[in-house]
Order: structure tokens, then C-alpha cells, then sequence
């Protein structure tokens, strides 16, 4: 049987926001980096080669490697604030990375966001703010 987690009550001091943010930055950092490296013309070929000689290509990728460094510090950082917060408090804030992602497939990455796109932003952002209040 599993064990109940303590309880997290109390005002969450702003430096555990920070991390938190941080936290999700880092994750939606690391989807654009892998994003980047996976797309890059030397993995792709290797890829329509063999799965094999793309995974090799791909794990000398530096935008790769970049990106799952940013995704294991994202993890390193949200395993602290999920000490510190509580579930219904943190995990909302997971959403955010949609937006950061979006935003950097946009400015970064050429993309282009359609106004049914933009709404659903400006959804999650409202989102977010309700279900993290307490």
C-alpha cells in the first residue's frame, strides 16, 4: 500500500516560484533543442539510412545533447519544488511549458501560430492562474 505524502501547507516562499519556473523553462528549453538537433540535415539523412545510423548521428548532435542537459536539470529542479509544493499547486505549472515552446518554436524556429493557437495560450495562461490558487 502506498504512503500518504506529508501534507506541503504554508505559503510557498518565492524562491521554490522561481525554481519552479525555472524548472519548466528548462523543459521547454530542452524540447526545442531536441527538436532543433533531431531536425538537422546530417541526423535526417542518417536517419532515412537506418533508425541505427540516425540514433549514432543523433547522439553526436550538440543541440541534442544541449536539450536533454536541459531536460535532466529541469528534472533535478522539479524534483525539489515537488518537496516543497504541493501537486495541485505545482503541476499547473507544467502547462506553461506549451506556451514556452510555442513561443520558442515561433521566435526560433520559423513557426507560425494561428489565432485558435493563440487563444489556447491565453486559455492555459488563465488556466494556470485559477487551478494554482489555493
Amino acid at each position: 500500500m502506498l504512503e500518504k505524502p506529508p501534507a506541503i501547507s504554508g505559503v510557498i516562499p518565492l524562491s521554490i516560484w522561481i525554481m519552479a519556473l525555472i524548472s519548466v523553462s528548462f523543459s521547454a528549453l530542452g524540447q526545442y533543442l531536441m527538436k532543433t538537433g533531431m531536425s538537422g540535415p546530417a541526423v535526417r539523412a542518417a536517419l532515412d539510412e537506418s533508425v541505427m545510423a540516425g540514433a549514432v548521428r543523433a547522439a553526436m548532435e550538440p543541440f541534442l545533447i544541449a536539450g536533454i542537459a536541459c531536460y535532466g536539470a529541469s528534472m533535478l529542479l522539479w524534483l525539489l519544488c515537488l518537496s516543497r509544493m504541493p501537486l495541485t499547486v505545482a503541476y499547473p505549472l507544467v502547462s506553461l511549458s506549451l506556451v514556452l515552446v510555442i513561443g520558442l518554436a515561433t521566435l526560433f524556429g520559423g513557426e507560425r501560430v494561428s489565432l485558435p493557437q493563440l487563444m489556447g495560450i491565453a486559455l492555459i495562461i488563465g488556466g494556470v492562474l485559477l487551478v494554482g490558487r489555493r
